[in-house]
């Protein structure tokens, strides 16, 4: 179809009204040292505010863990967990507690795989593994990657994982 060479072509440029108003933004001065350690020092004092968050979730985990062996239909179980576990792992990870995100992280991802299916005990004792490893962790206040009680956790995750 031939255009119309009468109609007139017309530019498009973006909208730079906001940039008008504010100018260039310089990332050194955004994320400066001393912005980046005053956020730093805010998450660390919210620190037991994650930690207690995390507790909260565990507990939650634990209801739909138990619910599942109880239940016909697994799905909303398994959603439930998947979807804790998905949040664990954010406020842990918050908190500092790098290894609990870790194995939040992997209950999740154990959770998505096995989908809205009843877990072969295989699955089930893996599901129990990661709470009860999250639990003792979380109890003892095991911040960052746990050091050796993390190494080893890391190892046995291994060598129970499918």
């Amino acid at each position: 179809m031939a255009e119309d060479p009468k109609q007139e072509t017309k530019i498009h440029a973006p909208d730079r009204s906001l940039h008008a108003k504010i100018g260039n933004a310089n990332l050194d001065q955004v994320l400066s040292p001393q912005v980046v350690e005053g956020a730093q020092s805010t998450i660390r004092a919210s620190s037991e505010q994650f930690w207690s968050e995390s507790m909260t979730r565990l507990a939650v985990l634990d209801k739909f863990y138990d619910a599942l062996g109880k239940a016909a239909d697994a799905e909303s179980q398994m959603t439930g967990l998947a979807s804790e576990a998905f949040a664990l792992k954010v406020s842990a990870g918050l908190g500092g507690y790098t290894l609990v995100s870790s194995l939040a992280k992997s209950l999740h991802k154990q959770c998505e795989l096995l989908g809205g299916k009843k877990p072969a005990a295989k699955n089930l004792e893996l599901i129990k593994w990661h709470i009860e490893s999250i639990r003792q962790l979380l109890s003892a206040k095991v911040a960052g990657d746990g050091g050796a009680v993390g190494a080893s956790i890391a190892a046995e995750l291994e060598r129970l994982a499918p």
